[in-house]
């Protein structure tokens, strides 16, 4: 009895994908999160600065009056605000807010590839003026 063998050769296939329009640019990106993040209190008004991010086209805020905001925890804090679609580096919080209540506050960049991490958080309170910046 003969045998007989066949060889194969096998052949790997990779398939790419760019787009077009741009090959060269790179993936789409979130926002990284605002530095220089700054409360003050003004003029009994609560105003909330930070240095705008490269490609966001907004910000948003989250608050609360407890320390830890997250904009995954923000709704089971007390007093939670979430105050979205801010433009610029500067926020001026509406009347409202309790005159003897410590505030924390995070905000986020955003644009059309998702949301940032939250920046670092600052507190503000009206009574004392309080107000403090975290890079």
């Amino acid at each position: 009895m003969k045998m007989r063998y066949a060889a194969f050769a096998a052949a790997a296939f990779v398939v790419a994908c760019t787009d077009t329009a741009n090959p060269g640019d790179p993936a789409p990106q979130v926002p990284a999160a605002p530095t220089a993040v700054t409360s003050k209190i003004q003029n009994d008004s609560l105003i909330l600065t930070w240095n705008e991010v490269p490609g966001a086209t907004k910000y948003n805020v989250y608050m609360a009056a407890e320390v830890g905001v997250k904009r995954a925890n923000y709704t089971s804090l007390t007093a939670n605000m979430f105050h979205p679609n801010e433009v610029g580096g500067k926020f001026d919080h509406p009347a409202g807010l309790n005159p003897n209540m410590k505030y924390y506050l995070v905000v986020t960049a955003v644009n059309a590839n998702g949301e940032s991490a939250e920046s670092c958080e600052v507190a503000a309170e009206l009574a004392t003026k309080f107000g403090e910046t975290c890079n």
